[in-house]
């Protein structure tokens, strides 16, 4: 970078740009004493607010001399219901280069929504009804709203492979079973790099990303019949037989069997084992005994965790099935939590378990290569390679059923909801979390481990230093 004087640091400096935060934006307020007042983002785009609520974007800009100002729109922080701060600053980008054709914006942004107003004279487009579709499903008029992963894995589908083929004009009524087949063909043989950059297609199956977009498509046809007043048909019906989309036997992850119990958790609280700290340590420990989802777990807060009766609250967009989930954890690894939390003091709003850099969430991936990697450093235990984090959902259901807890309650702590699919039944049922019986059956399990690996290292031969090492690894 030139840093000599008249060079680029000098030009950036002179017109900085990007200087809102989106938090700051959400929680900025203005004075009743005042009118109204701005927030200034840079290079003409400012935020305006009203003691009344409002904040409305506007774009500031000279051509030939003359100063104009223009609305962008209100903000909102959800892109669905407004200007989110990206928005706006896509906006003004676009437009400073208008400006510096000397072409005034609003020309370009008036066209613009008379094309979007064109757009929708087709009142049963494949994109209308898409997006429809995602906003009854995240707001508080559906039923069951879906969580943020859910959404995000439907809108990552659109984007990355619907979208592309530019269905988003066609009409519903339009859309063959030929068309829906290359659509589909396109998926197979489009595949988009995972965030790792890899494209591992043997271990990615396309299949299931195939089935998933042909359930997209069905559920935006779905959607328009029953709350668009569509009277079409629906094409996805008639590939419900089709072999392309046939997706492969579903694999159960492999879990620790019952009869290791008390290896298994000695391997886990060394940490040397599996080239892990002690945060691995509790993350892992925490999720055998309460077999929280490693994807929900990893993203707990401080905020969610109440360390004087050891409950964890997880909120519905961290949850599988979109509901909230109320789990304890037993009481010696809250002790641990505890402790962890009074040397950190943390923020309510900071990560329990942070990744290596500590600069975001844990990596849920994490966990199950750490349970690998006792395999594959130690050969003795070559098979643990094959056991995974998930696998840790069975392992806890094994144990607790051997200890005579009731199944419904098990099911409870691994779904998150009720285990039965009978709607009569869930009502009579509606409110029964089981709470009482799952804080016992936690603490049971860590009771159990703790006792199967006395048994594991007296028979082993390892009782003296095994003690030590219990006792070494519950006091670091």
């Amino acid at each position: 970078m030139d840093t000599s004087k008249g060079g680029r640091y000098n030009i950036v400096m002179a017109y900085k740009m990007n200087l809102l935060k989106a938090m700051t934006i959400k929680k900025a307020k203005c004075p009743t004493s005042k009118p109204d007042i701005y927030m200034n983002d840079g290079c003409g785009l400012r935020l305006k607010l009203k003691p009344i609520g409002s904040k409305i974007w506007t774009y500031r800009f000279k051509i030939n001399g003359v100063a104009y100002q223009m609305g962008l729109g209100s903000y909102n922080h959800d892109e669905k219901l407004g200007v989110t701060l990206d928005m706006a600053r896509r906006k003004r980008d676009i437009a400073m280069n208008l400006v510096k054709q000397k072409i005034h914006p609003k020309s370009y942004f008036e066209k613009l929504k008379k094309e979007n107003i064109k757009r929708t004279e087709n009142p049963f487009s494949f994109g209308l009804m898409y997006t429809s579709l995602i906003k009854y499903h995240t707001s508080k008029r559906s039923a069951e709203p879906w969580s943020k992963g859910h959404t995000a894995r439907y809108m990552a589908l659109y984007n990355n492979y619907l979208k592309p083929q530019k269905i988003d004009n066609l009409s519903l009524n339009d859309i063959t079973k030929p068309m829906l087949i290359e659509i589909i063909r396109y998926v197979e043989d489009n595949p988009i790099p995972l965030k790792s950059g890899k494209k591992d297609v043997n271990k990615y199956p396309r299949k299931y990303t195939m089935k998933y977009v042909k359930t997209l498509i069905s559920m935006v046809y779905n959607h328009a019949e029953d709350y668009e007043g569509y009277m079409g048909n629906n094409p996805v019906a008639s590939l419900r037989t089709n072999k392309i989309i046939k997706t492969p036997t579903t694999k159960n992850h492999p879990s620790v069997p019952v009869e290791n119990a008390g290896e298994f958790w000695h391997l886990i609280k060394d940490t040397s084992n599996y080239l892990g700290d002690e945060l691995d340590k509790l993350f892992l420990m925490i999720n055998i005994t309460t077999t929280l989802r490693v994807g929900a777990q990893s993203k707990i807060t401080w905020e969610m965790y109440d360390s004087l009766t050891g409950r964890i609250e997880v909120p519905p967009e961290l949850m599988k099935s979109g509901s909230g989930f109320t789990t304890t954890i037993p009481s010696q690894l809250n002790k641990e939590l505890q402790q962890l939390q009074n040397k950190l003091k943390p923020l309510d709003d900071e990560y329990i378990f942070l990744n290596k850099k500590g600069d975001s969430h844990y990596q849920p991936e994490r966990a199950r290569l750490l349970i690998q990697r006792i395999g594959s450093k130690n050969p003795q235990y070559k098979k643990y390679q094959e056991y995974t984090a998930h696998g840790n959902r069975a392992f806890f259901t094994d144990i607790n059923e051997l200890q005579g807890f009731p199944m419904n309650a098990i099911e409870y702590q691994l779904s998150h909801k009720e285990p039965t699919k009978n709607k009569i039944t869930n009502a009579y049922r509606r409110g029964l979390n089981y709470i009482k019986v799952r804080e016992e059956m936690v603490e049971a399990t860590y009771n159990y481990l703790e006792e199967k690996e006395g048994e594991y290292l007296l028979i082993s031969g390892k009782k003296t230093q095994g003690k030590s090492t219990v006792k070494a690894t519950l006091s670091s």
